[in-house]
């Protein structure tokens, strides 16, 4: 049997559901590589085994694109200095052919996986913030943000600092997130920008906050109710990002994690150091495609998790 035979029944066997939900995501703050289609296709793969059992299942794909803009990639003018701090989808596009940096990147990937077969249902973290999707969730971990310090804590070696909160906020004026925030209840907050801008806001009102990384992981699984959700090896580290979620998730959001299984990454063939789009060491499914068809590029994905791939472009 398949490994992805093998998830898709431990999914099906692990909730009775009428549907269940397969996700992925990732920060569009460059190239989406090779590598990072790796995610993609597993991720596909186990949402294909889940229908060829005759359940319905969803794929779902979260674009990260609230994330802050936090360095300038290789390729890209050393003048976008100024936009970091600013979410990616308020950051415009360098090569000027689309309304933001964010959605040149989203639209590029889009556009290759759809040539290869694989359509998934598109969601932008910038527009599940702006509607308001995660506002309950940002107050409940506000008002257990000693709980959620206490499960990461546990993994660090010096203790997160009295006044850290589980949020990331905006400025009104600058746009950008170099805040300092305090939370006063419910659903209010104070927050001081280093611009010299300081207000008293209601977030259900002023929708400028989101979760902090593993927080906002977890609230996504609840939200959406995940089943199945595999990641790199880079978050699964013993206290990484995936086993600390794991624990907001259950403790923070009640709600069973979804598995989710690590994979080995995607090199070139001869090279030896991971792919990365702030160096520009990448390549892309485009490339791919000048090479391989897309029934090859989709077999080329199916090795086993835990062995690397390496991927020849000198045929």
């Amino acid at each position: 049997m398949h490994w992805a035979d093998i998830f898709a029944k431990q999914v099906v066997e692990k909730r009775d559901k009428e549907e269940y939900v397969v996700e992925s995501g990732i920060t569009p703050s460059g190239v989406v590589h090779i590598g990072n289609c790796r995610e993609i296709l597993t991720q596909y793969f186990v949402y294909l085994g889940i229908l060829k059992l005759g359940k319905k299942a969803k794929f779902i794909y979260i674009w990260d694109d609230f994330d802050r803009f936090r360095k300038v990639p290789k390729g890209i003018k050393k003048e976008f200095e100024e936009y970091i701090g600013k979410p990616l989808t308020k950051v415009p596009d360098p090569f000027n052919c689309h309304k933001s940096y964010a959605e040149h990147f989203e639209s590029n990937l889009e556009e290759e996986i759809k040539k290869i077969g694989i359509e998934p249902k598109y969601f932008s973290a910038t527009e599940l913030y702006k509607n308001g999707t995660f506002i309950e969730n940002i107050r409940i971990a506000l008002e257990k943000t000693d709980k959620i310090k206490e499960i990461l804590n546990k993994f660090r070696l010096e203790p997160l600092p009295n006044d850290w909160l589980p949020i990331n906020l905006y400025c009104e004026k600058c746009g950008k997130d170099f805040t300092k925030i305090k939370y006063l209840g419910d659903y209010k907050i104070s927050y001081k920008c280093d611009c010299g801008f300081e207000n008293e806001i209601d977030f259900r009102k002023r929708r400028i906050v989101k979760l902090k990384w593993r927080v906002d992981w977890a609230s996504r699984w609840a939200y959406f109710k995940v089943d199945f959700e595999s990641s790199g090896k880079e978050h699964k580290s013993k206290g990484g990002s995936f086993d600390t979620s794991i624990l907001i998730s259950k403790e923070i959001f009640n709600y069973e994690p979804p598995i989710g299984p690590m994979y080995e990454f995607i090199h070139l063939k001869g090279q030896k150091e991971k792919m990365s789009s702030s160096k520009g060491n990448v390549a892309t499914i485009s490339q791919l495609l000048k090479i391989f068809e897309p029934p090859i590029i989709r077999f080329l994905y199916t090795q086993r998790l835990n062995k690397t791939i390496f991927i020849p472009f000198d045929l």
